[in-house]
C-alpha cells in the first residue's frame, strides 16, 4: 500500500475508501488512519485533503478515522485538518491555539540548539527552527 500511496494519488485513495468501508471495529478504522490516510496525507497534502473533503461529510468512518490522522502542527495542512476535526465534533475549539503553537516552536528550537551546540554542529548545518 505504501508504493501504492507514494505513485497513485487516485488509486491509493480508492483502496483506502474500499478498507475504511470494510472496517469492522473503530480499532480497524484507526489502523487505516494510522497507516494509509496518514501517508496520503503526509506524501499528497492539500491534494489528498481534497478528496477527503469531498467525501467526508457523508462518510462517519472516514470522519472517525481523521480524527485519530496524527498531522504535526508545522505542517501546512494541520489548520485544514485541524478544521475538519472541529467541523465533525472531535475537537472543541474552532483552531488550534497559536500561544501554544509559539510555545512549542520555541522549546523546539532550544532543544535543537542545545543538541547542535552538544554534538558541535557547525552553524552552517543547522536548519532554522
Amino acid at each position: 500500500m505504501h508504493r501504492l500511496v507514494k505513485t497513485d494519488l487516485d488509486a491509493a485513495w480508492n483502496v483506502a475508501l474500499l478498507l475504511l468501508d470494510e472496517a469492522q471495529t473503530d480499532d480497524e478504522v484507526g489502523y487505516i488512519a494510522a497507516g494509509p490516510l496518514e501517508d496520503l496525507i503526509d506524501m499528497h497534502g492539500h491534494k489528498a485533503l481534497d478528496r477527503i473533503e469531498e467525501v467526508v461529510e457523508k462518510n462517519s468512518r472516514l470522519q472517525l478515522a481523521l480524527s485519530t490522522v496524527g498531522i504535526l502542527f508545522y505542517y501546512d495542512e494541520f489548520e485544514r485538518w485541524y478544521g475538519l476535526l472541529y467541523r465533525y465534533g472531535f475537537k472543541k475549539d474552532r483552531v488550534a491555539d497559536p500561544s501554544v503553537i509559539a510555545d512549542v516552536m520555541k522549546t523546539m528550537k532550544a532543544y535543537l540548539n542545545a543538541r547542535h551546540q552538544r554534538l558541535r554542529i557547525p552553524d552552517s548545518h543547522q536548519r532554522d527552527a
